[in-house]
């Protein structure tokens, strides 16, 4: 298992849980990105390789349903895509038409969504 400068992108309108992930998915050897919104997700995929996404579902500008659409839309290439909630109402099968792979809840188990990207890795 060879995570070592994989690039992640973290999407979470909670500028502290970003930091918090930030520094497990360093720990782990990831190479780490950051935005605070579905949108600004998009122009971080559109200017830099990201290998992975885990993204909130729910945040203001550009929620995650809309940031999927939009990269599935654009044929914009990520080979692993998550996401993670609080809450449990999402249509899953939607989600995985999308491009998820898995449905993380909050609060997040770093370690799970490690071994899980080591898996499909």
């Amino acid at each position: 298992m060879s995570l070592i400068n994989k690039k992640i992108l973290i999407v979470d309108d909670e500028v502290d849980l970003c930091q918090v992930l930030s520094w497990d998915f360093e720990d782990a050897g990831f190479t780490v990105l950051i935005a605070n919104s579905g949108n600004e997700a998009l122009q971080v995929i559109k200017d830099n390789q990201v290998d992975i996404l885990l993204s909130d579902i729910k945040m203001p500008n550009g929620d995650g349903l809309e940031l999927l659409t939009e990269i599935k839309q654009n044929k914009l290439s990520i080979s692993q895509i998550y996401l993670m909630t609080g809450y449990t109402d999402y249509p899953i099968e939607e989600l995985k038409a999308l491009g998820m792979k898995s449905l993380f809840k909050k609060p997040i188990d770093t370690e799970k969504i490690i071994e899980e990207i080591a898996i499909n890795d």
